[in-house]
């Protein structure tokens, strides 16, 4: 079992638009385990008062070395889909 420690994420403001706003999002994975865990398949979901602003899947194996913390990292959530979700119509 991994555990997820801390998450990070902040604005992409020298790439923001009218209708984009990037997010340059990050999370810390620990294997408590003393021994090595392969990840053969994991995907993660972002949302932001329940809209899904990003989703994703990494497109290789990945391995978690035994007790230690490793960083994670994603640049391509955007709040698209969230901003026009709570525009009022």
């Amino acid at each position: 079992m991994l555990y997820v420690n801390e998450t990070r994420g902040a604005w992409d403001r020298a790439n923001l638009t009218q209708s984009e706003t990037p997010l340059h999002l990050a999370f810390d994975t620990y294997n408590p385990k003393p021994y090595p865990y392969t990840i053969t398949k994991v995907g993660y979901t972002i949302r932001m008062n329940d809209v899904t602003v990003g989703e994703g899947a990494p497109s290789s194996r990945q391995t978690r070395h035994g007790q230690r913390k490793e960083k994670n990292r994603t640049d391509s959530a955007s709040l698209t889909r969230w901003s026009c979700a709570r525009t009022p119509r």
